[in-house]
């Protein structure tokens, strides 16, 4: 048979002309291979639940991470220090106690950056009309520090190091 007869035929025509060890021979490997696939498929499944399951577990996960500041801040407003209220915070969110510091660690230091920022704005504010030394008793800072922000903030962005 050449190619162009067998590509006209059909696959039903072409099992026609097999004969009876042929056949066997391609029952088993199609049984072989559709045992194989269905494996494959089962193991597919598979991944996509647990994929589902971790990305469920993200979510919950970022949800609790979100709050642990409020929650942190509420046992120590109640009396707690940091070392106990971040264990207590871990033990009640199931969260591992280092990913509670972090966070913690992470949300202070925000904080931290946010009041600097506001306390080099209003230090600028105040250059423009006041001497070193007056900013400083207005703001509590050593004229020094005063001059070093100063200093830091009238240099262009790639000279600043921080």
């Amino acid at each position: 048979m050449t190619d162009s007869t067998l590509l006209n035929r059909s696959f039903d025509e072409m099992l026609l002309t097999l004969d009876e060890s042929a056949l066997e021979a391609l029952a088993d490997y199609h049984a072989r291979v559709a045992a194989s696939a269905r494996q494959q498929l089962v193991k597919l499944k598979l991944r996509r639940e647990m994929k589902a399951r971790v990305n469920e577990r993200c979510k919950e996960t970022t949800t609790q991470r979100a709050a642990i500041p409020r929650i942190l801040t509420q046992h120590i407003v109640a009396g707690q220090n940091i070392e106990a209220a971040i264990k207590t915070a871990a033990s009640t969110s199931g969260l591992h106690i280092n990913l509670v510091k972090d966070e913690w660690r992470k949300w202070t230091r925000t904080k931290e950056a946010l009041a600097r920022n506001e306390r080099h704005t209003l230090i600028m504010t105040l250059a423009a009309s006041c001497r070193n030394a007056e900013i400083a008793t207005r703001t509590g800072f050593h004229p020094n520090s005063v001059s070093r922000i100063i200093q830091k903030h009238l240099k262009p962005p790639s000279q600043s190091v921080e």
